[in-house]
């Protein structure tokens, strides 16, 4: 006997099923989803000061979302995203007292994330993220703000290329539409 139509009120949706045919509108592709790193000679941070970082290197960017030229992230389409960063803090007089990682929306502060070591510490490793809601034309951008003695860098590998250099990095894709 086949069942030419189910209804709601007869499945227990905690079940699992075993299906034998193709299954279509189940769950959202990931894309369009980006990668970029620093991989250049180390952005010079002022003490105390909001300074963009220059993601200069497209890991991946499926989709054309992450503009390497103005350096963010435009979703192209309505609805969620994952967006994420992690850089590497450097400062030779072991003083970093306070870290700060920002995300930017459309050229406004979203949100930020403060990281204060206690003691001398000469090389921190940050990173953030969060889950936003945008239109397709809305853009993200990521700062750093480093309060040091003498200011401070984001660090680099010493060789470029490979993994390794992918410590300083803006990540993000798609979650739903």
């Amino acid at each position: 006997m086949a069942i030419d139509k189910i209804q709601s009120e007869s499945i227990n949706l905690a079940d699992n099923f075993a299906f034998t045919g193709t299954v279509t509108g189940a769950g959202e592709k990931n894309s369009p989803c980006f990668m970029a790193v620093y991989i250049g000679s180390g952005v010079e941070i002022s003490d105390a000061t909001e300074t963009k970082v220059t993601f200069d290197t497209e890991i991946i960017d499926v989709g054309g979302v992450y503009d390497t030229t103005n350096k963010r992230y435009t979703p192209g389409f309505v609805g969620k995203s994952y967006i994420s960063t992690g850089m590497y803090f450097y400062d030779a007089s072991k003083n970093i007292q306070h870290h700060v990682l920002y995300f930017y929306k459309n050229g406004s502060l979203l949100t930020y994330f403060k990281n204060e070591p206690s003691g001398e510490v000469k090389r921190v490793w940050q990173s953030a993220s969060l889950i936003v809601d945008h239109n397709a034309t809305d853009y993200y951008e990521v700062y750093v703000r480093a309060d040091t003695s003498n200011g401070g860098n984001i660090e680099v590998p010493a060789t470029s290329g490979g993994a390794s250099s992918y410590r300083n990095y803006f990540q993000g894709f798609k979650i739903l539409t």
